[in-house]
């Protein structure tokens, strides 16, 4: 079931209809937060058998879905006059609802700064999502640190598996990019860590070439026992320090699979050859043979070290051009 909310206060299922949004586009912009109305309509709609759930510029208090596997919420307008702080408690409220939920995409692209305050005082804990396997993240435009730490704040998800983030930054246009958005999902306020502990699976991809950086460190010891990871990177960013970051935090220990994309540069940079020591080191320890696959695809930037890569994993070295 997927429904988009607009200011007129009809409900779209955009399975069946594909006219109506054109009908009214230009008229009203839409509205996020709905009317004590319709949120007491909503409140009398029983879903028992609904699985899957796309809420796009929606956010409802209450929602009754207790087959729900997988569960959307997608924000890409702009909200004249809205109140964010009443927003966001609702979102938390939809969220409280959708705890069965296997599977949860949050998508925001907001083309507006939203202002955002601290949570009160003795906020209420988070809601846990005990059932939740696969947590994807997309993020956009100008959607703030603020707002994104506000909302991570509301999810409490130990036996998450997979991470799936992307972030598509327009540096000519954007204050904030990937290295905000990132500190923001997986650091508080207060500089502690976010961890999901059970997570294995991390896919991260970037779309914009003028960021350079990642904030690996905070991004590697928020998933301790990452085993899979994969980052999608345009020319120019620098490749995660491995050895450093597990030197330094402890993590990386079961790190298996490693795939980086389109990661060019000066042939012999710095940060290819760390990545050359961080497999050595796995060697000195007796680590290396635990280790399944490397796979360079695109990264001009490690062609100086690519025999170094050959010989010292063989056939599970995979490079592509």
């Amino acid at each position: 079931l997927s429904m988009e909310y607009s200011s007129f206060g009809t409900f779209i299922d955009e399975s069946d209809s594909e006219s109506d949004e054109d009908e009214d586009e230009g008229l009203m912009e839409p509205s996020t937060l709905l009317s004590n109305a319709d949120n007491a309509l909503l409140r009398e709609w029983c879903l028992p058998s609904v699985e899957v759930l796309h809420l796009k510029n929606v956010i409802p208090r209450m929602l009754s879905c207790p087959s729900l596997q997988h569960f959307t919420i997608e924000l890409d307008r702009d909200f004249p006059g809205a109140s964010w702080e009443t927003a966001i408690s609702d979102l938390k409220s939809a969220l409280g609802h959708a705890y069965p939920a296997e599977s949860l995409t949050l998508k925001f692209c907001l083309r507006e700064e939203i202002p955002v305050d601290d949570p009160p005082a003795g906020a209420s804990r988070p809601v846990s999502f005990l059932n939740l396997r696969t947590l994807t993240l997309e993020i956009g435009c100008k959607t703030s640190t603020g707002f994104l730490r506000r909302v991570m704040d509301m999810i409490d998800a130990p036996n998450t598996s997979e991470i799936s983030i992307s972030m598509n930054y327009d540096s000519t246009e954007d204050k904030v990019g990937p290295e905000d958005w990132l500190s923001a999902l997986f650091e508080s306020r207060t500089g502690m860590i976010r961890t999901f502990p059970n997570a294995e699976n991390l896919k991260v991809i970037v779309k914009d070439n003028s960021c350079k950086k990642l904030p690996y460190d905070i991004l590697l010891r928020a998933l301790p026992r990452v085993s899979n990871l994969s980052i999608d990177t345009p020319c120019g960013f620098l490749a995660p320090s491995l050895q450093k970051i597990r030197r330094s935090f402890g993590c990386l220990r079961d790190l298996r699979t490693l795939r980086v994309k389109n990661s060019v540069g000066r042939r012999y940079a710095l940060d290819a050859r760390s990545m050359v020591e961080y497999f050595e080191d796995l060697g000195r320890r007796g680590e290396l043979d635990l280790f399944e696959r490397l796979e360079l695809d695109g990264c001009h930037k490690f062609a100086g070290f690519r025999h170094e890569f050959e010989r010292l994993l063989g056939k599970r070295f995979i490079w592509s051009e």
